[in-house]
């Protein structure tokens, strides 16, 4: 099951009819917000800086900073860490660094029965 949840709190779309809304995702392409567009990368450092700190108390990781400005960017990336590090809060910021009326489908997959059965070894 896929949810948009964080647009689907946005009291700007729910006012829209659920035709209008249906339009929207199907036609729409991602739009990242406008701190991000035509601005250069250290702009972004910083922008995902204080958005992660105003979003989860406390400011991003290096590692975890340099992940959601590459996916900004349009680069693939690729985050190893341990547990508790942090890793799913990349997808939710780049989720969040998107116009909530524009926001892409974000999926992520956890392979749980592979880490249960890495654990249980």
């Amino acid at each position: 099951m896929l949810c948009r949840s964080h647009s689907a709190t946005n009291a700007a779309l729910m006012s829209q009819s659920q035709e209008e809304r249906r339009l929207i995702s199907l036609t729409a392409k991602p739009k990242l917000r406008d701190v991000y567009i035509n601005t250069t990368e250290a702009t972004h450092v910083l922008a995902v800086d204080e958005h992660f700190e105003s979003h989860f108390g406390y400011r991003a990781r290096p590692p975890q900073n340099k992940a959601i400005v590459d996916l900004i960017n349009g680069c693939t990336s690729f985050l190893i860490a341990g547990t508790g590090f942090g890793k799913s809060h990349v997808p939710e910021m780049f989720y969040l660094a998107h116009d909530p009326k524009y926001s892409p489908v974000v999926l992520c997959i956890n392979p749980l029965l592979s880490l249960g059965d890495d654990q249980a070894s």
